[in-house]
């Protein structure tokens, strides 16, 4: 016999079939985990995290850090996309920050707990198994308060720019005066730098940013004054520009107001951002804004105004200040600030005027023809004074014609008005009291009239129009007023006796405008020293004859 032991098998092989229980199969050959009857597979860290069974050390602390790690992750490309040129796309990443972030702290927080609940059942300490619940209810507690106070809050306002309408919907970048300017007006919403920065690419020519804002966000208003600054332009404001609008208005080479505009300054803020965020955001804000040298005093006060408050002070305490250098040059800059619903009421507003209503009476063709200049000039946003010097021919034309019918108290009052406004013209330079006198005064020299004059001369205007239409009265000729001219000519000193050729003497009266300007007021002065009934047809008929007439 075989002295060597029986191997199991070969001892099984000797036994008969059936006579006892076949040996347990090695390991190598159980079934594998995950099979019908075997164990079950190892389920992944974040799911035993979730289920709290991993220990509390590792849920704890490991969980921690990986959390951590993975909301840096998670806002990272935040930092690679500009929020002003493309707001949509960030906005989609920011929620989708906040939404991991809410999710990943919730499952942080619940296995947390769920570890410390099993940890002294698996021979842990039951005071630091306390301890970690304590620290997991306080985390609850900041979780919330975070989530109430910041990730809602900028959830909602991410939401509106990622999904709703666009910011710029409301907001016009129009260019004006022919390439020479142009407007931003309304929102300074996500985009509106770069919407302004292809206006100043395709018109190379513009010198002047309008901006009338109530303000909008901040970080567009700062992309804005570095785009401002980079093409050393003007600003100016016609309307308002309030909050985040004057960052951007302070950037302007020189910076433009008008008699009218408003300026308000408050501080800033944003739905979720935290106190420090806000003082961070003040402080930057206000360190521009004092490096173009407006006052600090003033500046503090504009801050201490409360974000759901507005601060306007008046323009003489912005212009002691340096928010702003100065007015806008009268009437040179282009009209801007007004709605699309204001430029459809164009034609209502400048019936307004006077001499405009009753053109609109008498002359509706005349009237028309005004009203689309001063559509078409607002649409283009041409300047006051270039839309005056296409309607002013028209009106003038109607005027002129209306003078030798006009009745005798408007007459009165054109001739008592035109003396004053010789008078002042001479005082400045007699070839304007000249041309004023013969008719060829340009819009620019009538412009040199004192406000109070020019408001007077669109009030001759109506009363002459109107009194020539309801009521037009005969004309004289010079020579049936001839009887009356010797009490006129005694009236009148002897050096504008003799210098009366001048009136009719063009050649003349361009060597010599200062006693042309002297003899015609002097005509017209003694004249308005007759009554009504010798004063009317005379002027009539000397100003249908033309002679010293505008």
């Amino acid at each position: 016999m075989d002295p060597r032991p029986l191997t199991p098998f070969e001892g099984a092989a000797l036994e008969p079939a059936g006579a006892r229980a076949p040996e347990v199969l090695p390991t190598t050959l159980a079934d594998p985990p995950g099979a019908p009857g075997g164990p079950p597979p190892r389920a992944s860290y974040p799911v035993r995290h979730w289920r709290g069974e991993l220990s509390l050390p590792v849920a704890y602390w490991v969980s921690s850090l990986l959390f951590t790690l993975a909301a840096v992750l998670a806002f990272a490309p935040l930092r690679l996309v500009s929020v002003t040129s493309h707001p949509r796309p960030w906005s989609l990443l920011a929620l989708g920050g906040w939404s991991f972030f809410l999710v990943a702290n919730t499952w942080l927080l619940v296995g947390i707990w769920r570890s410390a609940r099993a940890h002294p059942s698996r021979g842990g300490s039951a005071f630091w198994a306390s301890a970690a619940r304590v620290v997991t209810v306080f985390g609850w507690l900041s979780f919330g308060s975070i989530a109430v106070f910041r990730v809602v809050p900028q959830v909602t306002e991410f939401g509106k720019v990622a999904f709703g309408r666009s910011e710029l919907s409301d907001t016009r970048v129009r260019v004006i005066r022919d390439g020479a300017e142009v407007e931003v007006n309304g929102l300074l919403g996500f985009g509106i730098a770069e919407e302004l920065r292809r206006a100043l690419d395709a018109n190379p020519g513009i010198r002047v940013v309008h901006l009338n804002s109530n303000g909008g966000r901040i970080a567009e208003a700062m992309e804005l004054a570095k785009l401002i600054r980079e093409r050393k332009l003007v600003t100016y404001v016609a309307t308002q520009c309030l909050s985040a609008c004057v960052t951007a208005f302070a950037a302007g080479e020189e910076r433009w107001i008008s008699r009218k505009s408003v300026l308000g300054l408050h501080a800033p803020s944003m739905p979720g951002m935290t106190p420090e965020e806000v003082r961070a955001a003040t402080a930057e804000e206000r360190r521009f804004l004092e490096s173009r040298g407006i006052d600090r005093a003033f500046l503090a006060r504009g801050f201490q105004t409360a974000p759901d408050d507005m601060w306007r002070p008046p323009n003489a305490e912005v212009l002691k200040a340096r928010l702003a250098t100065g007015f806008a040059p009268e009437n040179s800059v282009g009209i801007s600030g007004a709605s699309a619903h204001e430029l459809e009421e164009v034609g209502r507003e400048i019936s307004r005027v006077r001499v405009y209503a009753v053109l609109q009476r008498t002359h509706p063709d005349v009237h028309a023809a005004i009203v689309r200049e001063f559509e078409e000039g607002f649409r283009r946003g041409r300047s006051l004074e270039e839309i005056r010097a296409a309607t002013f021919p028209k009106v003038a034309a109607v005027f002129t014609a209306a003078l030798p019918r006009a009745p005798d108290p408007a007459l009165r009052g054109f001739a008592d008005l035109l003396v004053a406004q010789a008078r002042a013209l001479q005082r400045s330079d007699p070839r304007h009291c000249a041309a004023l006198l013969d008719g060829s005064a340009s819009l620019a020299v009538l412009n040199l009239l004192p406000e109070e004059l020019r408001k007077r001369d669109l009030e001759v205007q109506a009363d002459v129009i109107e009194g020539a239409s309801a009521t037009p009265q005969p004309t004289p000729t010079v020579d049936e007023m001839a009887p009356r001219f010797p009490v006129i000519l005694a009236a009148m000193s002897a050096r504008a006796r003799k210098d009366m050729s001048l009136l009719n003497d063009p050649a003349a009266r361009k060597a010599a405008p200062d006693r042309y300007c002297d003899a015609a007021v002097s005509l017209y002065a003694a004249i308005l020293t007759r009554p009504d009934a010798e004063a009317g047809p005379m002027l009539r008929a000397l100003l249908g004859a033309g002679a010293a007439a505008p």
